[in-house]
Parts: C-alpha cells; sequence; structure tokens
C-alpha cells in the first residue's frame, strides 16, 4: 500500500474509460494511501462545453451518480475528481467516457441470410430434459450466414473510430481481414422479446485510407438455436446483424458507415453452428479473402433485410464473453482413427487442435465432463440431447487448426474420430466464458480445502455465460434464479460482479409476469418443465440481485430503478401465500433422503416440507426488502417490511414449531437455514443444535441445493463451529472434499455423481453445476471471516474461524474501495494474524482469546482505534493500514 495520498483509480459504471455509456453513469474511484477522504468534487466537460460541476461534498463516500447534461451520442466525456483529505490536503485524478449512441441516432439495418430456413419442421420430434431417451433427434442445423461489405473512408487522418454491433444470434465481425476484438459471440444474450444490445469496439488500428471491408459471420446462437429444454428458435427463427462504424476525423467532420441492404451474403466453411450441439466447418469451403477489399464476391447475392423484433439496439451493461485460458492436454490415439484427450480439469469452452492430413479427411470431436471409469467411454447421457459435436474437414494444407467458433461445451474429456488419413499435432482446451476475472485470493494450510476453493472457482468460471448458467454440458444451461442467486454470493466474494449482475438483472426483470412473479430463470424461456416455479424460490433472485449490488457494490441506481419491481414481485408472493405460509414447490431439492443415504433417483424434488422451506426464506425476502427501502430513505415501505417479517416468523412458529420446542418434521436443511435467517427463539436454538447434532453425526450432511448456501451458515448460528469447519476440511461422502477425492476440478451437481465408483443413475447428473459450489460464499464470509458490515465494504467484519487444522488461512480481494487482506498463522505457541484496509474503510477484527492469554500489537498502533475484550472474544475496532496481531500462548 502506497502511503502517499492521491486517486489510485477512477471507473464509470464500473469500467475504466467506457466508449458506451448510456444515460447517467455511476463514478467512482480508489485512493492510494491510507488518509481517510473528507470531502469530493466532480467536474465534467465535453469538447464543446461543461457538462457538471457537482460542488464539494463533504462526505468520506467514493462514488457519485452523474447529474449533468446528458452528451450526444458518442461524445466523449473528460471528468476530473479533487478530494480532501482529513487533514486537508488534496488530490486530482483525471479520466474519461464515451457516450454511446442514443435511440434516434441508430442508423444501422438489420440484415442476414435466410437460404435454406426455411426447410425446418417446427412440428417434428426433438427429445430432451428427462424424454431425451425417448426417441433419436435429428436436430436442425443450419449453416451460418457470411456476410460482406466494402467501404471508402473520406479522409485520411482519422481521429478515432467505434464500431457498434449488434445481433439476433451470435456475430463476429473483422475489417480488413483482421478481428475487431477478442471478445465471443457478440453482441450477447438477452430476452429477444423485450430488448437486443450492441456492444461498442475501438477499431481505429483496423481501419486504413481509402478502401476497406467488413467481412461477418452471422450464427443462430441462442436466438433461433437450440436452448434449454426446449426444440430451436425459441425467440426467432432468422438471425440478423446491425452495425454502425462512427468514425470522426482530426478535422472534426464524421462518417458514419452501417449494415444496409447493400451488403452480400453467402456460405462459408461454417457447415453448421449451435450452442448445444456443437460447429461444424470444412476448409474446402471457406471463401478465403472474403473479410479484405480484393475479394470476387459477384456470385454473392443480396442479403436479407428486415428483423423478427422492431427494437433499436442499446448498449450491454455486461461484460463480454472473452477467452480466459488456455489448458495443455494429454492425448492418445487409441486406434487408427480415435485419439482420446483429457484437458486436466472440467471448463467451458471448446478444443484447439492443430492437424495436418489429406483433402476431404474429416475428423469429428465429442465431448463429455467425464468418462466411465472402467470402460474408459464418454459419459455422453450426462449431456442429454446436447450432441456436443465438432467437426472439421481438411483442405489438405501443410497444416491447419480448428477451434470452433459459436459454441462452447463444457466437458474435461473428448474425442477424436478421424475418417481418412489425419495427423494430430498439438491440442489445447480453450476455455471460454464472461469476463469476470479472478481478484480474490484464498490459501489455507489445507490440501482439501484449498482443493474445494479451486473446484468452487473452477464452477464459476465455467458458469457464468452472460448470465449464470446452472450447467455448462447439458441440454440446458439456463439462468435458473434459485442456483443462480445463491452462486451470485459466492461468486461476487471472488470476482468484480457489479456489471454481470446488472446485466442480469435487467434479464429478470425484463421476464416480469404481469402478475408481478418473476420469472423462474433469467433470460425467460418458457417451457413446460418451468411453469411450476414461476413464483417458487427459483423467482426469488431479483431481489438478491439488487441486495448484492447495492451490499458490495453501493450499486444505488440500478436497485433504484428496479425496486418497484421488485415490490410487485413481493407483493405476488404475499399474496399466493397461505397466511403468510409460502411454499417451495421443489422442496430442499437433490437432498440426501435418510432411507439410502443418496439423492433421489427421481427428478429432484427434495424431503424438506415446502411450506416450511418456502416460509424461511420468505421471512428472508422480508427483511432483506426492508434493507433495501432502508437504504433508499423509503422508511415507510422499510417499516412495512420489517413488520411483516416479523407477522411471517409469528406465523412460521404458529404452522411449524411443536411442543418441545422441535420443528415439524423438520429436515437438517430446514434447521440450519432457519437457525441463519433467526427465526428460532433461544429455546429452539438449543433444540436445534441437539437435533442437528445426533443427526450429522448419523447421516453427515442431507442438505440439498436450497438449504446448503446457508447450512454452514446455520451451524454457526447454533454454536457448532468446530463441526462446520470439520465439514469443509473432510474429504468423506458426502461432501465437497469427497468430490475433491475423487478427482473433481470442478462441483457436481449431487453429493453422489459418483458414489461408489459408479455414477448416479439418473441422467440429470452434471459433474460442473453450480448448486453446491455455493459454499463459497461460507468459506469467505465464516471460515475467512471477511464480510460487509457496511454497503461496499466500507465497514468490514474480519472475524476468522481459527481452525489448527488449517494452519493457517490467507484471504485477499478487491473491494470497490480496494484490496482488503485478513491473513492469520500459527507460529509455534503464538497466533500472528494481520490484516490491511484501504484508504475509507473501517474494520472490526474479531478473535478469540481465553483466559491467561494475551496479545500484541506488532505493526499498526495508530490505526486501532478501540479495543475490547468479552466473553473470550478480542475485539479491535480499526481504521485503514495495516496490522498485525499476536497471540500467546496458544494451544
Amino acid at each position: 500500500m502506497q502511503d502517499q495520498f492521491g486517486i489510485a483509480e477512477m471507473s464509470c459504471d464500473y469500467k475504466i474509460a467506457p466508449i458506451d455509456v448510456e444515460g447517467s453513469p455511476l463514478l467512482r474511484w480508489k485512493l492510494n494511501g491510507v488518509q481517510t477522504q473528507s470531502a469530493w468534487r466532480i467536474c465534467a466537460r465535453s469538447n464543446e462545453a461543461d457538462l457538471w460541476d457537482s460542488g464539494w461534498h463533504e462526505e468520506s463516500r467514493n462514488f457519485a451518480e452523474y447529474a449533468g447534461i446528458i452528451p450526444e451520442s458518442g461524445r466523449r466525456v473528460y471528468w476530473t475528481l479533487e478530494v480532501r483529505d482529513s487533514e486537508g490536503r488534496r488530490c486530482t485524478g483525471a479520466a474519461e467516457w464515451k457516450q454511446g449512441i442514443h435511440p434516434q441516432d441508430w442508423q444501422g439495418e438489420w440484415i442476414g441470410y435466410d437460404a435454406g430456413r426455411a426447410d425446418y419442421d417446427p412440428k417434428a420430434p426433438y427429445y430432451c430434459a428427462d424424454d431425451f431417451e425417448l426417441g433419436e433427434n435429428h436436430p436442425f442445423l443450419p449453416a451460418p450466414a457470411y456476410l460482406r461489405y466494402t467501404f471508402k473512408l473520406n479522409r485520411f487522418n482519422i481521429h478515432e473510430a467505434t464500431l457498434y454491433v449488434s445481433a439476433f444470434g451470435y456475430g463476429r465481425v473483422k475489417l480488413n481481414g483482421e478481428d475487431v476484438t477478442d471478445a465471443h459471440m457478440l453482441s450477447g444474450v438477452c430476452d429477444y422479446r423485450k430488448r437486443v444490445y450492441y456492444q461498442a469496439f475501438d477499431v481505429r488500428k483496423h481501419l486504413r485510407a481509402g478502401e476497406n471491408a467488413f467481412g461477418c459471420i452471422l450464427a443462430d446462437g441462442l436466438y433461433a438455436g437450440y436452448i434449454g429444454l426446449n426444440p430451436r428458435q425459441w425467440w426467432g427463427a432468422h438471425p440478423r446483424l446491425n452495425l454502425m462504424l462512427l468514425v470522426e476525423y482530426s478535422d472534426g467532420s464524421t462518417q458514419c458507415i452501417t449494415s444496409n441492404r447493400e451488403w452480400k451474403a453467402a456460405f462459408g466453411g461454417y457447415t453448421y453452428a449451435d450452442v448445444m450441439h456443437g460447429s461444424g466447418f470444412d476448409a474446402n469451403r471457406e471463401p478465403i479473402g472474403f473479410d479484405k477489399i480484393n475479394y470476387d464476391d459477384r456470385a454473392w447475392t443480396q442479403v436479407d433485410t428486415g428483423a423478427e423484433y422492431d427494437f433499436i439496439p442499446s448498449a450491454n451493461p455486461g461484460v463480454p464473453l472473452v477467452e480466459h485460458g488456455r489448458y495443455p492436454t494429454q492425448f492418445e490415439r487409441i486406434s487408427a482413427d480415435t485419439w482420446r484427450v483429457d484437458c486436466g480439469r472440467c471448463f467451458s469452452g471448446v478444443l484447439n487442435i492443430r492437424l495436418r492430413g489429406e483433402k476431404g479427411a474429416r475428423i469429428d470431436i465429442y465431448h463429455a465432463e467425464e468418462r466411465d471409469r472402467e470402460s474408459g467411454e464418454l459419459y455422453l447421457r450426462g449431456n442429454r440431447s446436447a450432441q456436443a459435436h465438432d467437426s472439421y474437414i481438411l483442405s489438405g494444407s501443410d497444416e491447419e487448426c480448428f477451434e470452433p467458433d459459436f459454441t462452447y461445451h463444457g466437458f474435461r474429456y473428448a474425442d477424436i474420430v478421424a475418417q481418412g488419413r489425419v495427423e494430430i499435432l498439438s491440442i489445447e482446451g480453450v476455455a471460454i466464458s464472461s469476463e469476470t476475472p479472478q481478484t480474490a485470493e484464498f490459501v489455507s494450510g489445507n490440501d482439501v480445502v484449498n482443493g474445494v476453493w479451486r473446484m468452487i472457482e473452477n464452477t464459476r468460471q465455467s458458469n457464468m455465460f452472460d448470465y449464470p448458467t446452472d450447467v455448462c454440458a447439458r441440454d440446458e444451461r439456463l439462468g435458473w434464479g434459485a442456483e443462480g442467486h445463491f452462486f451470485m454470493y459466492t461468486a461476487s466474494r471472488s470476482c468484480m460482479n457489479a456489471r454481470f449482475l446488472r446485466k442480469w438483472m435487467q434479464d429478470i426483470a425484463d421476464g416480469q409476469l404481469e402478475s408481478g412473479s418473476f420469472w423462474a430463470t433469467a433470460p425467460a424461456v418458457m417451457m413446460r418443465d418451468i411453469m411450476p416455479f414461476a413464483g417458487d424460490l427459483q423467482s426469488d433472485m431479483g431481489l438478491h440481485c439488487c441486495y448484492l449490488l447495492l451490499r458490495l457494490y453501493e450499486d444505488y441506481p440500478t436497485v433504484r430503478k428496479f425496486f418497484p419491481a421488485l415490490e410487485r414481485n413481493f407483493e405476488f408472493q404475499k399474496k399466493n401465500s397461505d397466511r403468510l405460509i409460502r411454499f417451495a414447490i421443489a422442496r430442499d431439492w437433490l437432498d440426501i433422503a435418510s432411507e439410502n443415504h443418496r439423492s433421489d433417483f427421481d427428478h429432484g424434488y427434495g424431503h424438506c416440507p415446502a411450506g416450511m422451506l418456502g416460509t424461511i426464506y420468505f421471512a428472508r425476502n422480508a427483511q432483506l426488502m426492508a434493507e433495501l427501502a432502508q437504504a433508499l430513505n423509503l422508511d415507510e415501505r422499510a417499516e412495512y417490511y420489517r413488520d411483516l417479517c416479523a407477522e411471517i416468523r409469528r406465523m412460521f412458529h404458529v404452522f411449524f414449531s411443536r411442543r418441545d420446542k422441535l420443528l415439524r418434521d423438520a429436515t437438517q436443511g430446514a434447521y440450519l437455514a432457519a437457525a441463519a435467517f433467526d427465526l428460532l427463539d433461544e429455546d429452539e436454538m438449543l433444540r436445534a443444535r441437539e437435533w442437528v447434532c445426533n443427526d450429522f453425526a448419523a447421516l453427515g450432511a442431507t442438505w440439498g441445493t436450497a438449504t446448503t448456501p446457508v447450512a454452514l451458515y446455520g451451524m454457526m448460528k447454533l454454536g457448532l463451529r468446530d463441526l462446520a469447519a470439520s465439514f469443509i476440511r473432510s474429504d468423506k461422502y458426502p461432501s465437497l472434499g469427497y468430490m475433491f477425492s475423487c478427482g473433481a476440478t470442478a462441483v457436481w451437481e449431487r453429493w453422489d455423481a459418483i458414489y461408489d465408483g459408479r455414477f448416479h443413475p439418473h441422467a440429470m447428473n452434471a459433474f460442473d453445476h453450480i448448486g453446491l459450489a455455493t459454499v463459497g460464499d461460507w468459506m469467505v464470509g465464516a471460515l475467512a471471516g471477511v464480510s460487509e458490515l457496511a454497503q461496499g465494504y466500507a465497514q468490514v467484519r474480519l472475524a476468522p474461524l481459527i481452525d489448527a487444522r488449517l494452519g493457517g488461512l490467507t484471504f485477499a480481494f478487491e473491494s470497490v474501495h480496494g484490496r482488503i487482506e485478513s491473513k492469520w498463522k500459527l507460529c509455534g505457541d503464538a497466533l500472528e494474524y494481520s490484516c490491511v484496509l484501504p484508504a475509507c474503510v473501517r474494520g472490526e477484527i474479531e478473535l478469540p482469546l481465553q483466559t491467561g492469554q494475551k496479545f500484541e500489537i506488532l505493526q499498526g498502533k495508530d490505526s486501532i482505534l478501540a479495543t475490547k475484550q468479552d466473553d473470550n472474544l478480542l475485539c479491535l475496532s480499526v481504521a485503514e493500514g495495516s496490522i498485525i496481531l499476536r497471540i500467546s500462548p496458544w494451544a
């Protein structure tokens, strides 16, 4: 940490110098040094005029909602920040953003190529989900369209050039033979019934004086392709591309090039491309140079124009899909025509294969998360109807490379089958997902705990794909609300997740029904298997999404925007309750049954009483609504929700509390969730502790997907810290450590996805699934002990669970204020604890201190504001800076 007072970072809508800002952005900053900010001022201007002067604000908060004049489309805004510290010293910083395109200024036309698409028969049977083994599928997989256009620039001295790309489907755009971006699958998935997004790119370096050429490929994506538990064309049948290139010259003049009916279309090397089923490429059909100016396109035809939805594109508020890793593989040739591939880990993405062979030879690639432990065959049953099949036909050149586009697979293993003479030269795994790089460090002295954390992180990277997917391999990959919002707590502890949450919140709101209920998935995909879950726990995601945006990222504008939608959703829940008893239809799905100690063999429905579980989360929802309302200064609404929470708690006792202070027909998960959310009184807590201890001793963890996210928090509330710590260290069934001991590199969908060396008999059995990875939130908030006491970690609690069998634990992450670090280790007969807090952050340290022990301040005495010892606990209130403590003797 630097001691010099200064501005470390300035951001706009959680981005550095964005070029696609819409409306009034949220401006943020971080400070160097350890001084406390006492006041700030922002001034914003464009080249033409002053836009805003905030005046001095006497406060320590490090964000501001822009309240100035909204600039014209494509205008740059230069903003300066001045900060004053508690000693009167000042520092300044400067940053900029570029305004996006206002709706009235969009000039592009929707274009595509529909040849052959009329051949699809929507009445043809398609077997998916639980029905996938009832028949054989023959999916309709049309070839992606190749689109081309040449244009001439009017001037030579380009000041800047921004390309805005929008698609109903997935697009790839090249200028003069070069990709305009490293991002994949432009321009992002949304609920296309309500909107379509654009993404913006600086393309100045790709342009040249005189003639230039666009070369684009347009694939179905999820817009027209196959999507979770449905046949194809859920949103539409005709993929479309729409783009604008806005060029500004040094003399101030501008030129706009757009998609229009003068573009030309054809087919090319890609023979099919579908998210679920894979991508095929014939190198002999690729129109080499179609993305350059001198290509002969006389045989090409005019593009089709017009779109199925009359939307003007708006800026994508989320993050792009990017490559975030390349993994070496082990592969062996097991026969004359077959290779087996092991990427060493589960991930979302594709293979990059370098090969050579005779012209017309072909390889087919099949992907799976697992192999049968005895036969070595791919576990394709886990993909259900997703064929996850890529193919490549060789051109016969000296060396060729195939890396599929417009698709991705969740896999670790692959088989490559060749037809004709083929030599495989090298294979890499290419991981693709949303741009949410890890910003946290978690390291303990226990190999199992470290392995579990890596599994959780790997699962996070695999399943953040424009929205939180439940799985990345099978024919689903939906933004399920419950798994999604539970897992967003974990994800937001280890990566900068604000933009991802903003985008998903818009998806959620777009799927809100007239009744007020949010849909069960976001983006909303309507299908027969989902209807019972609309309004169930799956529909709670909007509330939790906003809560995280406020609690971790201080995103008041987004929460304010969507709060009316949250209120409508909550009123739906209240209206459809029975005397404030809410029913969770799927209950605690995939929990462990006491009879056979296995998860269900049917379809995921759990054993916890539906009314009990639903009411536990209903009370929690009321509590969170009260917190959001209070943060928005809606005092009357906050009081309403607090009163309602108390009444729900009372009705919970009326319906579910027995005279002996136990709960009627409760499961482990129900007891722990009720304890975590403070629904039990003192006597009930004592009985719950006893019941949970006995049940856990007999059966181990029996929690399902709905209670696992809070189960360990419930143990902590019941005073079972040691039991919680033993669970996260355990490598015995059922636990995450058991998965790790079985060789897992991502978290399984079921505790018993593999049991006694055999796959679970139900095909709904994923090996890279977010449902149980939700334990990661507890690993940060309780095991590492780092949690927020105020919005944005402006005040942070540092209360690690000291477990000698861990040997030590380091957790560090990048908050919106700066880097926060917490670390403990055992040094001989002493416990050493250290922490680092950035400027404008206060901390509350809590460490065990027994009679006969003493503590010493080794560093940072000036940062300690207050000290208190009570009930075997040492509590210190601290300011920003670095602190090192020692407690001894430590047994």
